[in-house]
């Protein structure tokens, strides 16, 4: 009985030696460079990447699929160019070398991706429902998005119904000072380009009553208030670049009174006593002028909204309620931050940022993580303007 079960265990091991046989590799190609070793294995293992550093750490790289036999004079070509890049040279090709694959190599490969943090510039664009509804379909802030995308995040911070005096205790949080060691800060990098487009609240007329009038503030406090909000985003922190944020003041666009009375009582059915209209497109245009006055008084660049609609005939088809933007309307606003942006912050057009990762057709398919190394390695930033 003892023979026989010896004499089965044999039969069972042979026979699945066999049936793993074809997923073993059989060749395996070394390469090595000073202070470190390539080793690739041609069948069915990995790319493994073994450098040492002054800190002894083990980094590795893998494949992103199995290779196969057939793919072996490819990969030859591969280490040449390697070799011409990074000083390799072919030590030996020897057989019967296995190298297993796993956790640890997936670990090790994130190591050998650069160390500094991956930024990609921000666009933040803070403001009151003009800017809350700007991603809603063909808003402007999705125009915006669809510009820049791949080379820079647009971050919306609309708040609906908000005026200035509302605003200032938001700064903190949406402008926080605080830098990790990372440059990082909470919600992710500073923005490199600020949008603040406040005043259409801020320009309800007083005296019409608690609930109509309860948005207004006065035009020397709403200036007051546009120079803290400036003064704290510059000092709060540095963008990606280590520059200030750029900011872009806008002018609250002028309001079609009568179609915005006629939207908030068929919408909203306010009370009795709040059905007189507090809004009045001559009071709104100093509100315009206030944020042009500011503009000037702290070096700021401005986009003319008001004088931009007032300038075209029907400008009240811009807007959908009388108040807010219409399709027309927000194309508008986004040529206007488009043509803002191009004549005061050139170096931040979507054509003048690189995009965050390599095109598709630029990867390696057999080195994928040492193409996006060597792109974030030489990957420049934009120059300060």
């Amino acid at each position: 009985p003892g023979s026989a079960c010896s004499a089965c265990w044999l039969w069972w091991m042979r026979f699945c030696k066999i049936l793993a046989s074809p997923f073993q590799p059989k060749t395996t190609l070394h390469v090595k460079r000073s202070k470190g070793s390539i080793v690739l294995l041609s069948s069915w293992i990995t790319l493994s990447v073994d450098r040492t550093t002054p800190t002894a750490t083990r980094l590795e790289c893998r494949l992103s699929r199995p290779v196969f036999r057939s793919e072996v004079p490819k990969l030859d070509s591969r280490v040449a160019h390697l070799k011409g890049q990074s000083t390799f040279s072919m030590i030996s090709r020897g057989k019967n070398e296995v190298c297993r694959s796993g956790n640890a190599d997936e670990e090790a490969d994130s190591k050998s991706m650069p160390t500094r943090p991956f930024c990609r510039p921000q666009i933040l664009l803070f403001g009151d429902s003009l800017t809350q509804f700007c991603f809603n379909e063909g808003g402007w802030g999705t125009g915006l998005a669809k510009r820049y995308q791949r080379t820079a995040d647009i971050v919306l911070r609309g708040y609906s119904g908000y005026n200035t005096r509302w605003a200032l205790p938001l700064l903190p949080h949406v402008f926080p000072a605080q830098i990790g060691d990372d440059g990082s800060s909470p919600g992710g990098g500073a923005p490199s380009i600020v949008t603040v487009f406040f005043g259409a609240n801020d320009a309800v007329m007083p005296g019409y009553g608690e609930v109509e009038s309860r948005q207004h503030v006065p035009q020397q406090e709403f200036k007051e208030n546009l120079k803290l909000i400036i003064n704290h985003i510059r000092s709060a922190r540095l963008d990606w670049n280590n520059d200030a944020p750029r900011i872009l003041l806008i002018t609250p666009p002028p309001v079609d009174a009568e179609a915005w009375q006629t939207h908030r009582l068929k919408t909203f059915d306010p009370p009795p006593e709040a059905h007189t209209n507090a809004r009045c497109n001559d009071y709104t245009k100093q509100y315009a002028a206030a944020v042009m006055e500011v503009a000037k008084e702290t070096s700021t660049p401005a986009v003319d909204l008001f004088s931009a609609f007032i300038s075209i005939s029907n400008w009240q088809k811009c807007m959908c309620d009388g108040l807010h933007f219409s399709p027309k309307g927000n194309r508008m606003v986004l040529n206007a931050i488009n043509e803002a942006i191009q004549c005061h912050f050139p170096n931040f057009m979507p054509e003048s940022l690189e995009i965050d990762f390599p095109l598709h057709k630029d990867i390696d398919p057999l080195f994928p993580s040492s193409t996006i190394a060597r792109h974030l390695e030489h990957k420049s930033v934009p120059n300060s303007s």
